[in-house]
């Protein structure tokens, strides 16, 4: 079931990623009962809510562990800082957000593979995992697939040979640590988002 729930994330998180390349993440308060981000992120904020009642532990569902976070109560604060995000940023600031926040995920990437292999003392290295700064495998691989399938849409919509390079070099980082971290979620999130975006982007392409 955690796998499942999981893949249902990085399916959603992928479908962001996509609007983003052919609609934009422009959003007015007059359109938002027609935008598929917010609804997308409602019907996460829903599931979520149901796993929560439903669960053996209410109580713990919603509070969450203090040393692992989680929880529906800071979920709810992730869903409301990114749709606040979403009707505050204009549609021309996102490239350089986008850009920054890749960047991010190359350090955060970097941090996996220096742990990997042990390359510098300063870090704390692992034989067999990679957690980078987000404390276990499977949050790095899930957060990575987001900006995985970014890193592709930014790709596939940019003239500039040196940001393509920068993008490429990205997204086969991205994808390297992504497998290597050995998530069975991300690696079903991964196969079939890119199936999923390899239909709607040729769908494109022909109209």
């Amino acid at each position: 079931k955690t796998i499942i729930f999981r893949s249902i994330i990085a399916i959603l998180l992928f479908l962001s990623a996509y609007q983003f390349l052919f609609k934009g993440f422009q959003i007015n308060l007059s359109n938002i009962k027609n935008n598929k981000i917010i609804w997308l992120l409602f019907t996460l904020f829903i599931l979520y809510l149901l796993a929560s009642i439903f669960s053996v532990d209410p109580y713990f569902s919603f509070w969450g562990s203090p040393s692992r976070a989680g929880g529906f109560l800071n979920f709810t604060f992730y869903i409301i800082f990114t749709i606040a995000t979403f009707l505050l940023i204009k549609k021309n600031q996102w490239q350089k957000i986008w850009d920054f926040v890749l960047g991010i995920g190359i350090l955060v990437s970097l941090i996996a593979v220096i742990q990997q292999y042990g390359l510098l003392k300063i870090f704390v290295t692992s034989e067999t995992k990679m957690p980078s700064t987000m404390g276990n495998t499977i949050l790095l691989a899930i957060y990575l697939l987001l900006l995985f399938f970014m890193a592709l849409s930014l790709l596939l919509k940019e003239k500039s040979t040196v940001k393509k390079i920068f993008y490429l070099f990205t997204i086969l980082l991205f994808l390297w640590v992504i497998i290597s971290t050995g998530s069975r979620a991300a690696y079903l999130g991964l196969v079939i988002g890119i199936l999923y975006f390899i239909i709607l982007y040729s769908k494109k392409v022909k109209s």
